[in-house]
């Protein structure tokens, strides 16, 4: 019988990085994931949907860090404590991966846990300490280091040996890329229409306040692709330190969509702030915007009750017509990831700067960028070349370069398909023998 792998973690802090390429890594494997992004359950019911998913797969592993998450109905202990518990009750095979203390990815986890008050931090810092103890932990320093680990995990729980022929090739002395690395890797499309609405924008005077819808099907990179928009915009933007705020759409807001983003908005603001409606978040972030441009990341976009369309009435258009009533210093820009088939009645409420005239641009319609597609060989060739030039790989020489980073990109590509979330681990993997 195929694995199958429960993954427990943590959504605001690793969603952007670590979960999706933990996924990645389980599926590479060729063992079967479960997690809650695979099952539809409400918020009463959450609990016994999540324990049984346990109870019928054969591995447990756990992604942990510093931030607590939310709990079952009526309890003080969290969802990711209580699916590891289960997972001992189940006498479960498990494994649980951890940021190494004091590492400089450990701090980066440690400031997206900023935002949960002081008990929530205390409960979980006792909660890592007691799974520590029980010898089921590995720590990984980096992304990278996490997907290896996942691997020879998983890799030994469905018996096929800790690394592949890909895995195992040897790149002539150059350092496994890194999270940076791997975000640079194709999507100029991507890029160009992003510039390419900034122009648009200008020229009707409503750059101030803008949303990006960065869709297509799951797995394909939207973490990744959102990180190299960003990038894109900070540099370009240099005149000020830009706020983030990432509002991961939650599986247990009981179906109160537009409560759930306001209260998760507010907190990032201010722990102990919510929002009573969309107009006090406005005003609030009116505020922010005289200081500092305000980077709203939504992951998981596809959650939200009623979908893109509900998304924009209820809560992106109040938002914007109340900001769009004066002019700001900074820039508030959204990044709006959805994963999945785009919907029939995304026309009316988003704007395709390649098919849309100019003039109908408004605020309220997110910008629909080219959906997220498979990478080429072509594309993951020139990727590796970069890098290997940037490594100085065998000694410097062009043409063994050139050779190498053809003949990687061809297993690369035969053994991912070219989907983005398989292909960033499988390069994460690679590194001198």
């Amino acid at each position: 019988m195929a694995a199958s792998v429960f993954l427990s973690s943590t959504g605001l802090d690793l969603e952007e990085d670590c979960r999706p390429y933990v996924r990645s890594a389980v599926t590479g494997c060729g063992a079967d994931e479960v997690c809650m992004e695979s099952w539809v359950a409400d918020y009463e019911e959450a609990e016994k949907v999540c324990r049984s998913h346990l109870e019928r797969s054969s591995h447990y592993l756990g992604v942990f860090a510093h931030w607590r998450g939310s709990s079952p109905p009526g309890q003080e202990r969290s969802y990711t404590e209580a699916e590891f518990d289960w997972a001992c009750e189940l006498s479960k095979t498990k494994a649980v991966l951890v940021p190494k203390a004091s590492t400089p990815y450990d701090r980066k986890l440690r400031r997206r846990a900023k935002a949960q008050d002081a008990r929530a931090a205390e409960a979980q810092k006792n909660f890592v300490r007691r799974v520590r103890s029980m010898g089921v932990t590995m720590d990984f320093e980096d992304v990278p280091q996490l997907v290896r680990k996942t691997i020879q995990l998983v890799s030994t729980w469905v018996g096929r040996g800790v690394m592949s022929e890909g895995e195992r090739a040897s790149v002539g002395g150059a350092p496994a890329p890194n999270e940076a690395d791997l975000v640079s890797l194709g999507r100029r499309e991507l890029v160009a229409q992003f510039e390419r609405a900034f122009e648009i924008m200008a020229g009707v005077a409503l750059a101030e306040v803008v949303g990006f819808l960065v869709q297509g099907p799951v797995g394909y990179g939207h973490a990744q692709a959102v990180r190299r928009l960003r990038e894109e915009f900070e540099d370009a933007n240099e005149d000020a330190q830009p706020r983030r705020v990432v509002l991961p759409v939650g599986g247990y807001w009981d179906g109160n969509d537009l409560n759930g983003m306001l209260s998760a908005f507010g907190r990032a603001v201010d722990e102990k702030w919510e929002p009573a409606d969309v107009s006090a978040l406005a005003a609030r972030v009116k505020k922010l915007l005289e200081s500092e441009h305000v980077l709203l990341e939504i992951h998981d976009l596809q959650r939200y009750g009623g979908g893109l369309t509900s998304f924009v009435a209820q809560f992106w258009k109040p938002l914007t017509d109340a900001l769009g009533a004066q002019a700001h210093r900074h820039k508030l820009v959204a990044f709006m990831s959805h994963e999945g088939a785009p919907g029939d009645d995304w026309d009316a409420c988003a704007f395709d700067p390649a098919a849309d005239d100019d003039a109908d641009f408004e605020s309220a319609r997110p910008v629909k960028l080219p959906a997220l597609i498979v990478f080429t060989e072509k594309e993951l060739t020139a990727w590796l070349r970069g890098w290997l030039k940037e490594a100085g790989a065998f000694g410097g020489d062009a043409a063994k370069q050139l050779t190498r980073a053809r003949e990687l990109a061809a297993i690369v590509a035969a053994e991912t398909g070219g989907e983005p979330l398989k292909v960033y681990s499988k390069l994460s993997t690679l590194a001198a023998n």
